[in-house]
């Protein structure tokens, strides 16, 4: 690897990464620039059992309809887009009307809150329509293509059940005579075609949902988790739309996609599946350039992101590749096992199809009662009149939600005495480096909030009777020549792998940083500030995560950093404790200083010596924490990043060599446009007759270093449960 080409394979890690969590401004309530007044839509709840509750219910509804015109419009970014509460779902293109059936609502005994959240999600297809409204139209048509393959299936497997069966009940199976739109009377389908169209509209639905369910939550903070909003939202799916946790009868590939939208909205219940989908649901799917679970894969590449492309295209480019191949395995299963009734047709239609009961249920308690194309349809109409907007605009709650944030801020550095210059140049390093704190703190969660020990499914052997032949190892068996099979163990099988569960009592990560004079060159120094400020800013987040749980968790997991900087010196410029009893903002303000220090340049430059601190550090791990380290009690990480070459290479090696010896997982970084001779006195010191490379040449990109270090760390971190 060279410097000009740092490639992060070579980083000893696992394949994966988190999804990104957007944050949102605390105590500002903001739909896309309008208020919510929380009086307005607290109308409870209505269990309708007459008419005259009922048009009381509709009543409500409308005047909160009506109150929430300016939101609605807002949100959506037309100001075409009209409410009307009825007693039917549809769209009315002449009128320019969206028309909402207000007993399914009351029949459900909806709250005005769970309304309002609906009208929201609905709007939220309109919007993801709008931004992708051909990618999504032309998902339909394949969707269609696909329906036409697995509706074949259907077919024969009712063959296959009643091979006696008439010609004409079999024809009333594949006779294209059922209508498909109310727009194009040409436009039609077989019976099994349209079964199998509806499998995969099921499956496109659920995370469509997802997606549109967190721009809900993005947008309207109110109707984020653990606020009043948000768990109104968890009860709707809990109790009314997909009631109880068990769906192990259910069939397997709607038993995989109620798993996910419902432990997306209800995250503090599992829900119960059989042992196949289970081990589906905890399987890994190489993708891109690391291995998810299907929770892990919706989380990154489903929700929306900052910084990704999660149009519907290319939502529809990622299921493609990684979890429809699994659905549509489950629906073969699923279809192969189904027992199908002779079919009897009424009133020109065969029934009887299959899991025609579960969909039927689906599609009763399904948020979405709009058809799919007339939003498409309307999008694509109003957007080409300049309708539903494609670009966010900053609203007036983000105007006020940053005054309020800047207030605060001034506040902040009046109490600590830290510069406002100082504030902000420490913020703009965090907010480059937000994408990886954002990883890091979703592995943060995992850990703090107990998800179970990382489960892979991989191809394991060897074994006489399994799923794959390994023709490698038919090549060491010389009696398969002659037909003997028997007790060979030639096949391969899928097996899970359980990785160790880690509760050390203490995480310390140390950052050394080269603040010689060559470090003045291109973009080294905001390499080191990066690398500086992800160290101790996401472990002081770990922190503040364990001390908000210890107690539920009743952990003992501290977390410590500390912060070192040389040149012709070296200087420890932030203590490796964190202070018992220091506030959350106390602990941020000494983040502030530390990364002053290395700002201000402490000493003076000076050349490359990085032996001084790395001699420092080996002195203080003393006895007592070699024997934790070996203990598992203590994880102790060390990150030294340089431009250069050691100064003295010999005393750096022993330096490190003794480090490691303790048990202290130690990498170098060498940054920068770095001559030969420099890299291999740092090969020399990092990675010369070791078993594994602990030293990498990063080179002149800045934005290879940081995702570096927060790979090592997730590494080492993500097997840790408190």
């Amino acid at each position: 690897m060279t410097a000009e080409s740092f490639n992060p394979e070579e980083i000893p890690r696992r394949k994966d990464e988190d999804g990104e969590k957007e944050e949102v401004t605390p105590g500002v309530e903001h739909v896309a620039g309008a208020n919510i007044d929380e009086k307005k839509e607290d109308f409870g709840s209505f269990e309708t059992k007459t008419d005259k509750e009922y048009e009381k219910y509709r009543d409500e509804a409308e005047r909160m309809i009506e109150g929430y015109k300016p939101l609605f419009a807002t949100f959506a970014g037309d100001i075409s887009l009209r409410f009307r509460v009825s007693d039917k779902f549809m769209i009315d293109f002449e009128n320019g009307e969206v028309h909402n059936d207000a007993r399914w609502f009351a029949d459900k005994g909806c709250s005005m809150q769970q309304v309002l959240w609906a009208k929201l999600h609905e709007l939220s297809h309109f919007r993801d329509f709008a931004d992708d409204t051909d990618g999504m139209l032309s998902n339909f048509d394949e969707m269609w293509d696909k329906a036409e393959v697995l509706g074949s299936q259907i077919y024969y497997r009712y063959q296959e059940v009643h091979a006696d069966a008439d010609e004409e009940t079999l024809d009333a199976l594949i006779k294209k005579n059922i209508p498909i739109s109310q727009k194009d009377p040409n436009k039609k389908a077989s019976p099994v075609e349209l079964a199998a169209y509806k499998m995969y509209h099921i499956f496109y639905n659920i995370f469509d949902d997802i997606h549109v369910n967190n721009i809900v939550s993005r947008h309207a903070p109110k109707f984020a988790t653990q606020r009043k909003g948000g768990e109104e939202v968890a009860r709707l799916y809990k109790e009314k739309l997909f009631k109880g946790t068990d769906y192990s009868e259910l069939p397997r590939h709607l038993q995989f996609l109620y798993a996910l939208l419902r432990e997306e909205m209800v995250s503090d219940e599992k829900v119960l599946v059989n042992e196949e989908v289970a081990a589906v649901l905890s399987s890994r799917i190489a993708f891109e350039d690391g291995e998810y679970t299907p929770q892990e894969l919706v989380e990154k590449f489903i929700k929306p992101r900052r910084g990704r492309d999660t149009t519907a295209s290319k939502r529809y480019e990622v299921l493609e590749s990684t979890l429809l191949p699994i659905f549509n395995e489950l629906v073969s299963n699923d279809i192969a096992e189904w027992q199908p009734e002779k079919l009897e047709k009424k009133e020109g239609k065969p029934t009887g199809l299959p899991f025609q009961k579960e969909y039927d249920e689906f599609d009763k308690n399904s948020p979405d009662q709009l058809n799919d194309s007339d939003i498409g349809e309307w999008s694509k109409d109003r957007a080409s009149h300049g309708g539903i907007k494609k670009e966010k605009e900053e609203s007036v709650e983000d105007e006020r939600a940053k005054e309020v944030q800047d207030a605060m801020n001034k506040k902040f550095c009046e109490k600590f005495h830290i510069s406002p210059e100082l504030f902000q140049e420490y913020r703009n390093i965090e907010e480059k480096i937000e994408p990886y704190r954002n990883e890091l703190r979703d592995l943060w969660m995992k850990i703090v909030y107990g998800s179970s020990p990382a489960v892979r499914r991989k191809m394991v052997g060897h074994f006489e009777k399994g799923v794959e032949m390994d023709v490698e190892e038919v090549l060491k068996h010389p009696e398969i020549l002659v037909g003997n099979f028997e007790g060979v163990p030639i096949m391969k099988k899928m097996a899970s792998e359980r990785s160790e569960i880690k509760q050390p009592e203490l995480i310390r990560a140390r950052v050394i940083v080269d603040d010689s004079a060559s470090m003045e060159e291109g973009d080294r120094e905001e390499m080191a500030k990066q690398v500086l400020v992800l160290v101790a800013s996401s472990l002081h987040e770990f922190n503040a995560y364990l001390d908000y749980t210890r107690n539920v968790t009743k952990s003992k997991t501290q977390t410590d950093t500390e912060a070192w900087v040389f040149g012709s010196y070296a200087q420890r410029i932030k203590d490796q404790r964190f202070e018992e009893g220091r506030s959350f903002d106390e602990e941020q303000a000494e983040i502030i200083r530390m990364f002053g220090r290395l700002v201000e340049h402490p000493v003076g430059r000076g050349a490359t010596c990085d032996h001084l601190a790395l001699e420092a550090i080996e002195k203080s791990i003393d006895d007592e924490d070699s024997a934790k380290i070996a203990a598992g009690k203590l994880l102790e990480m060390l990150f030294l990043v340089t431009d250069g070459a050691s100064l003295s290479p010999n005393q750096s090696r022993e330096a490190v060599d003794q480090i490691l010896e303790k048990g202290v997982f130690s990498y170098g970084f060498q940054i920068g446009n770095s001559h030969p001779e420099e890299k291999e006195v740092f090969d020399r010191v990092w990675n010369d007759e070791r078993e594994q490379k602990l030293g990498i040449h990063v080179g002149e990109k800045i934005e290879n270093l940081v995702p570096a270090i927060a790979y090592i760390l997730r590494e080492h971190m993500r097997d840790i449960r408190v």
